[in-house]
């Protein structure tokens, strides 16, 4: 159920093309979840700007069930920031992610 949502600025050309299948191992690895569970989500183009400049940003928001917390959130927040700023150059402070419990009973999936 994860799903990493990514709004930036970014121009699709300068996204890796493998971008998606490292994020999608990024995020096994980081919340423990088999690949076939995981969402990635990149929207490259977008108008944004951050702290008052148009140079490439981000804002990322990461939805789960029942993974986030004051201290979780921490080390998570640290390592997608690293991810960001290995695959796509961004420095810490171009960059925000949302972590989101939908809760449970607000997933729809596939009937059995």
């Amino acid at each position: 159920m994860p799903v990493l949502k990514i709004y930036t600025n970014i121009s699709r050309d300068k996204i890796p093309a493998d971008f998606l299948e490292k994020a999608t191992d990024f995020l096994m690895k980081l919340l423990d979840k088999e690949k076939k569970f995981v969402k990635v989500c990149i929207v490259p183009d977008v108008m944004m700007i951050c702290n008052g400049d148009s140079s490439p940003c981000l804002v990322s928001e990461l939805l789960a069930l029942e993974r986030f917390n004051k201290e979780a959130n921490k080390k998570y927040a640290a390592e997608i920031f690293a991810f960001y700023k290995e695959q796509l150059g961004l420095e810490y402070n171009r960059a925000n992610v949302v972590f989101r419990d939908p809760g449970r009973e607000n997933i729809g999936l596939w009937p059995k």
